[in-house]
């Protein structure tokens, strides 16, 4: 699957680009963002996800419209009623390219399409009609089938050899959950889905059977923090990092057991109950962890001799630091 920045942001202001230089040659203090919003070029400045593809666009989604970067403008993409292979809708809300170059884009409320970079012209896939159309979540298995979550009707597979459609959800084969927000595979090509109400889905695609699911108790200081996960991130065949609305879990696969790494580490008990959008590992192991309530970003760095512990937030005084 040829997504070159894998990890989905939702930025409530404007579009960041953090200068990574500064991070490489250890000057962590000066660490600046450069801001993209409606100003110099955005359609809007509510951001769903970002994509850079093979040919080097970046590609944003944002409530209204689809922004095409190419490093130093912006062309916008939106609904047009005289124009049938026009962008479907202006919220869109997730992007994919897969194995194959095709660039697939979630709109919420209006199904999903498929983009045509030589006509530049917009197929829809699913009907805009259908009851699934309000997708929040895209993945390509190691077979090469499409997976779409939406918010009210559960999980889909799209086929595109054969154009075939497969709906799981609680009404049509009880699945735990209608609301999928993430999708992750494992190297036994199990499935692991994200929901925002009942936590964590182990399915089985050959089999088209729900494994299990893991949700918060209590009296189980193992179990996974909350049942709303947002976002799921593995780098490795030991586990998956979950990120819920309490916080950021490691969720073993063998054992099936979660530690609460925001309550664990010292430096997170600040956002050991917020909610926590993104958690993920870049190509120097270095955790990082995106807030949804205002908090900030967070990085943390582990060397041979000690832990970094970075924090990046709004500073009023710093027209270079993070909007907000």
């Amino acid at each position: 699957m040829k997504q070159f920045i894998k990890h989905k942001i939702f930025l409530r202001t404007s579009l960041l680009f953090l200068i990574y230089s500064s991070l490489l040659n250890a000057q962590y203090n000066s660490t600046n963002f450069v801001r993209y919003n409606i100003n110099n070029g955005l359609s809007n400045n509510s951001i769903n996800c970002i994509l850079q593809t093979s040919d080097n666009f970046l590609w944003v989604a944002t409530k209204d419209g689809l922004n095409r970067f190419d490093g130093q403008f912006f062309k916008i993409f939106k609904f047009d009623a005289s124009d049938s292979l026009s962008l479907p809708g202006n919220y869109v809300m997730s992007l994919l390219e897969s194995s194959d170059s095709t660039f697939y884009i979630g709109t919420w409320g209006r199904g999903l399409c498929i983009f045509d970079p030589k006509k530049e012209s917009f197929k829809s896939i699913d009907p805009i009609g259908s009851e699934n159309n309000y997708i929040q979540a895209l993945f390509e298995d190691s077979k090469n089938n499409i997976w779409y979550g939406t918010t009210t009707k559960g999980l889909s597979k799209f086929e595109p050899k054969t154009g075939k459609i497969t709906t799981y959800s609680k009404s049509l084969n009880s699945f735990p959950s209608n609301n999928i927000t993430y999708l992750l595979e494992d190297k036994n090509n199990i499935l692991w889905v994200g929901t925002w109400d009942n936590g964590l889905v182990e399915f089985n695609p050959k089999t088209e059977k729900v494994v299990n699911y893991y949700i918060h108790n209590n009296q189980d200081e193992t179990s996974i923090s909350d049942n709303g996960v947002w976002y799921l991130y593995t780098d490795a065949d030991e586990y998956i990092l979950l990120s819920t609305f309490k916080g950021v879990d490691k969720f073993d696969f063998k054992t099936k057991k979660s530690t609460r790494l925001t309550e664990e580490l010292p430096e997170l008990n600040s956002i050991k109950n917020s909610t926590i959008r993104l958690a993920f590992k870049d190509k120097k192991d270095r955790l990082w962890i995106g807030t949804y309530d205002y908090v900030g970003l967070f990085l943390i760095e582990e060397t041979h001799s000690e832990q970094r512990y970075l924090y990046f937030r709004n500073e009023e005084d710093d027209i270079n630091s993070l909007s907000s």
